[in-house]
């Protein structure tokens, strides 16, 4: 679950998780509960994007959706058929749920309130910039947490009959 870098420097926090048997039922379970929080657009089989719309309601305080302004998901398949001889096998379905979720409104609020107490309270510029990368990193943490979360709660199967 490791973060790109470069993308974080420009607002976007794209990682991906490693899910089991993602199948189109699941994969649809995952598009429906962002479809609850965000307007989605289909932008093919495995990837679709979403964005906040008109009737945004608030999430709760220390939830995902109230810290991401859109992005997208993509399922990532890896399938490799085992061959031994003239006997083929297909192992499980393993594969990724990527994300790329747009922060960087949540990103720039907060550089702006340690901008603020930095320059505004005499604050040392160090400390500030230290107080900014912790923040950031808390967001990550936080956003990541509250997804796996939510995913869980999504993929969950209901009864197992």
């Amino acid at each position: 679950m490791a973060v790109d870098v470069n993308e974080l420097v420009r607002g976007r926090l794209s990682y991906a998780v490693r899910e089991a048997a993602l199948d189109d039922v699941r994969f649809e379970r995952v598009r429906n509960g962002f479809a609850a929080h965000y307007l989605v657009h289909d932008l093919g089989a495995n990837r679709f994007s979403f964005e906040r719309g008109e009737g945004y309601l608030r999430a709760g305080r220390f939830d995902a959706f109230g810290l991401v302004d859109g992005g997208q998901v993509e399922r990532v398949r890896e399938a490799a058929p085992l061959s031994e001889g003239n006997v083929i096998a297909f192992a499980p379905i393993h594969g990724w749920l990527r994300y790329s979720l747009d922060i960087r409104t949540t990103l720039i609020v907060w550089a702006f309130v340690v901008f603020f107490v930095a320059f505004g309270f005499g604050a040392d510029w160090l400390l500030s910039l230290a107080a900014l990368v912790a923040i950031w990193m808390a967001t990550i943490v936080l956003v990541q947490a509250s997804l796996r979360k939510k995913v869980q709660a999504w993929l969950a199967r209901e009864s197992w009959n």
